[in-house]
C-alpha cells in the first residue's frame, strides 16, 4: 500500500518547511485564484452548489492558511512574515463575515 512520502511538497507546505514566498504567492494567491476559478466554473456548469463552493474554498483556506502561517518566518526580512500573517487574519475575518452573510441570505429565502 502506497502512503504519502513525508518529503512531498504537500506535506512540507503543511509543516511550514517551505519559503514564505512559495507558501504565500504560489499556494495562497495563485492556488486561491485557481480554486476560485474552478469552483465558479463548476457552479456555472451546474456541477457545484453554492454550499460546495463555500466548503471547497474553506477547506483550501485552512490548508493554505496553515501553510502560510507556519512558513511565515522562512524569509529574509521578518516583516514579510508579519504581513503575511496579517493578511491571513484579515482573510479569515472576511471569510467568517461572508459565511454569516451567506447564512442570512439563504435563511431569508426559505
Amino acid at each position: 500500500m502506497a502512503t504519502g512520502h513525508p518529503d512531498r511538497l504537500i506535506f512540507r507546505l503543511w509543516r511550514g518547511e517551505v519559503r514564505l514566498w512559495q507558501a504565500f504567492w504560489l499556494l495562497w494567491v495563485a492556488g486561491g485564484f485557481a480554486v476560485g476559478a474552478v469552483t465558479v466554473f463548476l457552479m456555472l456548469a451546474g456541477l457545484f452548489s453554492i454550499f460546495m463552493i463555500l466548503l471547497t474554498r474553506m477547506a483550501f483556506m485552512v490548508y493554505a492558511g496553515v501553510a502560510v502561517w507556519r512558513s511565515a518566518f522562512n524569509c529574509q526580512y521578518l516583516i514579510w512574515g508579519w504581513l503575511a500573517r496579517i493578511c491571513l487574519v484579515v482573510s479569515l475575518i472576511v471569510l467568517i463575515l461572508s459565511f454569516f452573510d451567506m447564512v442570512r441570505l439563504f435563511g431569508n429565502t426559505t
